[in-house]
């Protein structure tokens, strides 16, 4: 490791310009968070950093890591990884450092399946230190989770060597696998198979080569009981060795795998926005998100006000009430997508998020129209859903496309001057109503609303807001 560097690069990003007194809390907490796991000699972690494992060893939020994290990518401190997890394993398929990498579908070699690659359930982002700092020379790998129930028999078995780990095993088909190498084979344990040969203390004993990107031996035999592997490591590369039953499990829910920043929740950091703007995937491609909350704003009366103020004047006014509108969104996870003409349309990880957002904008609408003539004064309505989407590259910048969007769209454009109006959707997440109540917002209207490309009457929850 390039000691000397690491220390420069984070007193670097400790006097980058804007950074505050938070931000140098959160730099020293990364970087604390570092020097403990090289210590430690807890590699995985150190190659694959999660921001909310930092967390857990310092304390400091996740929303005040992420940012840090993104400055010292662009420093050159940390690398950024997007890596896409079979959703069977959770072993790492694929990883990319650019969004215009990515692609569909997904394929687990070890787990030999095709899958969806969603960018909350599949995608996970990571850091690792710059390679100019530390280069562990290893591929992308992770932890196994406690659901597959596998077994580390050999860890960390560097090249040319030769290491040994045992397992007491009743009948069954089991998979011997390293994650390191992408190397596995299958283990038949019978009663009625012919016994391997036996090492000094009686054990089974399975001898075998690590070679560069497989085992010597992908079929074994062995009768029940205590069976010894046996690894001698002829490749170039670090290699291992994980034993699990021989089966394609269940989906792996994402509570068992623990907290992890997802693609989507990176690109809710305005600061991802602005440092790595122009990620996007490939015009040809897209990627599947599975629930996604989109609102769209615009102001009522508009044309009127462009005609009787004039363009500069009502141009001005509706730049004001952006700069507003982008403040909250910004400040409470969300991100704007796009504005067109003087609508703007937005999107948050859930619900909630927006709309801690929303319920301030009626103090801060009423604060700027305070003192002002009625005809300089602003009145919003929105409209809000959620639903599936995909993200797609619109003119070099991250977009949504599908129905949920254009379901948005329209519930804003039959919303009332100074409504928020809400998808079925959105008003069934009970979260929805504890908060609204919580706010003060007792009820919601109800109606039945004809939404243009949709088929049926949609029902519509609204409430004054601004």
């Amino acid at each position: 490791m390039n000691q000397q560097l690491f220390e420069q690069k984070i007193s670097e990003l400790k006097s980058r310009r804007g950074a505050d007194s938070a931000s140098v809390e959160a730099v020293d907490a990364i970087a604390a968070t570092a020097r403990t796991w090289l210590e430690s000699g807890d590699l995985i972690k150190i190659h694959r950093i999660n921001p909310h494992q930092v967390q857990e060893q310092s304390g400091v939020p996740v929303a005040r890591l992420v940012p840090e994290f993104l400055h010292g990518v662009r420093a050159q401190l940390f690398d950024l990884h997007w890596d896409v997890h079979c959703p069977h394993c959770n072993g790492i398929t694929q990883e990319y450092g650019n969004l215009s990498e990515a692609g569909e579908p997904g394929e687990c070699l070890m787990c030999e399946v095709e899958f969806d690659v969603d960018f909350i359930r599949r995608v996970e982002v990571t850091f690792s230190l710059n390679k100019e700092i530390l280069d562990l020379n290893l591929p992308p790998v992770c932890a196994v989770p406690d659901s597959l129930n596998a077994k580390y028999l050999i860890h960390g078995l560097a090249p040319h060597t030769v290491a040994a780990g045992e397992a007491e095993l009743a009948p069954g088909e089991y998979q011997y696998y390293c994650p390191l190498t992408f190397s596995k084979g299958v283990l038949n344990i019978s009663s009625e198979n012919e016994s391997a040969p036996l090492d000094e203390d009686g054990a089974q004993l399975l001898a075998f080569d690590q070679l560069d990107g497989k085992f010597s031996a992908t079929r074994l035999a062995a009768k029940p009981g205590k069976i010894r592997f046996r690894v001698n490591n002829l490749s170039e590369s670090l290699a291992g060795l994980i034993l699990k039953e021989n089966r394609l499990g269940p989906e792996i829910p994402l509570e068992e795998l623990g907290p992890r920043l997802s693609g989507l929740d990176l690109t809710h950091y305005p600061v991802f926005r602005r440092l790595f703007g122009d990620q996007a995937p490939s015009e040809r491609e897209k990627i599947k998100i599975e629930a996604v909350t989109v609102l769209f704003t615009d102001i009522t009366g508009s044309t009127e006000m462009y005609e009787r103020l004039g363009d500069t004047t009502a141009y001005n006014i509706v730049r004001d009430h952006f700069d507003i509108l982008i403040q909250e969104f910004e400040s409470n996870g969300g991100v704007v997508i796009k504005t067109i003409g003087d609508s703007l349309m937005a999107s948050f990880t859930s619900n909630i998020d927006a709309l801690k957002a929303l319920l301030p904008l009626r103090e801060r609408l009423e604060e700027y129209n305070r003192d002002k003539p009625e005809g300089k004064q602003v009145r919003i309505r929105i409209g809000m859903h959620r639903g599936p989407a995909i993200l797609v590259n619109l003119n070099g910048r991250l977009d949504y496309f599908g129905t949920s969007v254009n379901k948005a769209s329209r519930i804003e454009s039959v919303s009332r001057s100074r409504e928020l109006s809400i998808s079925q959707e959105v008003f069934e997440d009970r979260r929805v109503l504890s908060f609204l109540k919580q706010n003060g917002y007792r009820e919601l209207r109800k109606r039945s609303a004809r939404l243009k490309g949709i088929d049926g009457d949609q029902p519509v929850y609204s409430l004054a807001i601004a």
